[in-house]
C-alpha cells in the first residue's frame, strides 16, 4: 500500500509538472502577442513582428512585471524615411504590471534599455539619395564603397567612391573621399578623379531621429548592398501610441 502512495503521489507530482510547463508556455505566447501588437504600430510594419520572451519559467517573470530579454524582428518596416529595412532589437527589463497583464489589455510597457540592429537596403538608400542603381561594399579601414549611375557631360557613367560613414546628432552622414578608379568608359573626356562637384553627388545625410522606440545610432558599416546601423536607447516606452 505504501509503495502505491508513493507511485500515485508521484505521478500526480509528474502531472503537476506538466501542466505547470504548459500553462507556463501557453503564457508565454499569449505575452509575445501582445508585446507585438504593441511594436506593430510603433514600427508602421504590415504585420506583427516575431517577438521572443526569453527565460524560464515565464511565470516568475509575470508575477515580478520584470521580464530580463525579449528579442524582437521585423521585415520590410518603414522606419521614417527608411522604407523596407528590417530590424532586429533587444529588449533589456521589459517593465508591464502584472495587473495589466492580466486583464490582456496592457498600458504601461516600457524598457530599460534597447539594443537594435537596422539593415537598409541599397535600393532603400538609392531612393533617399536619388542615385540610380546605387550599390554598397564594404572598403578598408571602416569605409565604404557607394557607387551608381550618374551622366557625365551628357554619357551615362557607373561611378564609384569611397565614403566614411559618421554618426553624430542623430544624423548618418556618408562623406565621399576619393572617387573609384574603376570608372565607365567616356570617349575622350577628361576626368578627374578628384572632382569635388562629382563626389558631392554620392553624399547622404540620414535624419535617424525619426528611427522608432527612440533609437540613437552609435556605429554605421556596410555589407554587400546593404548599410547595417548599430543603435542604442535608453527608458523606452513600448506602447502602442492610439
Amino acid at each position: 500500500m505504501r509503495r502505491r502512495g508513493w507511485i500515485i503521489l508521484g505521478t500526480t507530482v509528474v502531472v503537476l509538472l506538466v501542466v505547470l510547463v504548459v500553462a507556463d508556455r501557453v503564457a508565454n505566447r499569449f505575452a509575445e502577442q501582445q508585446v507585438a501588437q504593441q511594436l506593430r504600430t510603433q514600427l508602421h510594419s504590415e504585420q506583427d513582428p516575431a517577438v521572443d520572451i526569453n527565460g524560464f519559467p515565464f511565470l516568475t517573470q509575470v508575477v515580478a512585471g520584470d521580464f530580463p530579454d525579449i528579442g524582437v524582428r521585423a521585415d520590410s518596416v518603414a522606419l521614417g524615411p527608411l522604407q523596407r529595412s528590417d530590424l532586429t532589437a533587444e529588449l533589456h527589463h521589459v517593465r508591464i504590471p502584472f495587473s495589466e497583464i492580466v486583464s490582456g489589455s496592457p498600458e504601461h510597457i516600457t524598457a530599460d534599455q534597447v539594443d537594435g540592429h537596422v539593415r537598409i537596403p541599397a535600393a532603400t538608400l538609392a531612393q533617399v539619395a536619388g542615385i540610380g542603381d546605387l550599390h554598397l561594399d564594404p572598403a578598408p579601414g571602416g569605409a565604404i564603397t557607394i557607387s551608381g549611375n550618374e551622366t557625365i557631360a551628357g554619357f551615362p557613367t557607373h561611378v564609384a567612391v569611397t565614403a566614411a560613414v559618421a554618426v553624430s546628432d542623430d544624423r548618418i552622414r556618408i562623406q565621399p573621399k576619393a572617387l573609384n578608379a574603376h570608372l565607365s568608359a567616356l570617349p575622350d573626356i577628361p576626368l578627374n578623379l578628384h572632382d569635388r562637384r562629382l563626389m558631392s553627388r554620392f553624399a547622404v545625410n540620414l535624419d535617424a531621429s525619426k528611427l522608432p522606440m527612440g533609437f540613437h545610432p552609435t556605429t554605421v558599416s556596410a555589407e554587400h548592398d546593404t548599410l547595417l546601423v548599430d543603435a542604442t536607447a535608453d527608458h523606452v516606452n513600448l506602447r502602442a501610441r492610439p
